[in-house]
């Protein structure tokens, strides 16, 4: 591949880094001017729905997409919120995405997908949560985490307390470690992951570790039981198709051997 190929590339994925590291979150109604303010703002957008031909919903498998009512593609401004740029709302189940972001927004889409039907199964009595933590062991929360603004207060950065940035303690990005919620969504989203190419390696291989932010699964440690044990109770429940469990579990920590030979490096 050219240099400029591989310049066009990086860009890209440099790109859908700062997409990622954005806030995505699970909205619940409040009297909050900004959320009053967001749901007005809707009403001008023409929403995407299942019964369309072609639609964002085919992306979806049928657990996915079971709680989903609507997908709206808004304008940043609109979310009235800083560093959100995609998120679900709980009371109505829709989903609202960027504009800016809409040949990025596969993983999202997932993402916020994960949301819906984890809040739907626990509010249903499956006790869907109750599983997942006993198998995290773990004490979710924003002290395991630190976050990075720039001046104009964006969010560039999440580290773990360590200032690492890769799969830890059976989550795989240092937002997981926030609630159950994200860490739920973060594995379900890898379903939008791109097949890790030659030159995707040799971009880690080169010292670039944003990669690990950006494909966590492929660098997890497989020796932490948690990591599978998690797919399987997201099979269990529908998040995932047997066919995408698979790939899933095929792909876990499948690049971690490259953090071993950099270890042995140094």
């Amino acid at each position: 591949m050219g240099r400029g190929k591989m310049k066009n590339l990086k860009d890209k994925l440099k790109n859908l880094e700062l997409i990622l590291i954005s806030a995505i979150a699970l909205v619940t109604p409040s009297c909050d001017n900004s959320y009053t303010l967001h749901r007005e703002a809707l009403e001008k957008y023409t929403p995407i729905t299942k019964e369309q031909k072609d639609s964002l919903f085919n992306n979806l498998n049928s657990g996915l997409k079971e709680y989903i009512n609507k997908i709206y593609f808004i304008d940043e401004k609109d979310f009235f919120e800083d560093n959100i740029l995609a998120h679900a709302h709980r009371e109505d189940q829709i989903i609202c995405l960027s504009k800016n972001y809409k040949n990025y927004s596969d993983g999202t889409l997932f993402h916020e997908s994960a949301h819906l039907r984890h809040d739907a199964l626990d509010n249903i009595g499956f006790h869907f949560s109750e599983k997942w933590k006993q198998i995290a062991d773990f004490e979710y929360g924003e002290e395991n985490t630190k976050s990075y603004y720039d001046l104009s207060n964006k969010l560039i950065l999440i580290e773990w307390e360590d200032r690492t940035i890769g799969p830890k303690k059976g989550c795989l990005t240092p937002s997981s470690a926030k609630s159950i919620f994200e860490d739920v969504a973060n594995f379900v989203e890898c379903l939008g992951h791109r097949k890790i190419s030659k030159q995707i390696k040799e971009f880690y291989e080169k010292g670039d570790n944003f990669l690990i932010s950006l494909y966590p699964l492929y660098f997890a440690d497989t020796t932490d039981k948690r990591y599978r044990q998690k797919l399987d109770l997201l099979k269990e429940y529908n998040f995932l198709t047997k066919e995408e469990h698979e790939k899933l579990s095929k792909n876990l920590g499948s690049l971690n051997y490259l953090l071993k030979e950099k270890g042995n490096e140094k």
